[in-house]
């Protein structure tokens, strides 16, 4: 097994393993998903003729080949069958680090 496969075996056995972190969800019309999630915390702003819009967002931690599409910047998202949007998406060694917002209502 060489390094690569090493740290696959580790993604999905320790830290995408639903006995020790991770969790199943829907994400994007795909249910079963393995990940890790947490809060992000994000700005709220005021535009010059609009009220202060208060945002939530959430850093999602998924093994990249279980979302086979690229989720775009911006792009709308559903996760737990609820709207959100992708901030950003960046993909490394296997694992797919996405991060989520919505305007909180």
């Amino acid at each position: 097994m060489d390094f690569r496969e090493m740290l696959a075996a580790d993604l999905r056995e320790v830290f995408l393993n639903p006995g020790e972190f991770a969790e199943a969800v829907e994400l994007a019309g795909h249910e079963g998903i393995l990940c890790l999630c947490e809060p992000l915390t994000l700005e709220s702003s005021e535009g010059n003729d609009r009220p202060l819009v208060s945002y939530e967002g959430l850093t999602l931690y998924l093994a990249a080949a279980d979302l086979p599409e690229d989720p775009l910047p911006g792009r709308k998202i559903s996760f737990q069958h609820e709207g959100w949007h992708v901030l950003r998406a960046e993909r490394d060694g296997g694992l797919l680090t996405l991060q989520l917002y919505r305007e909180r209502v």
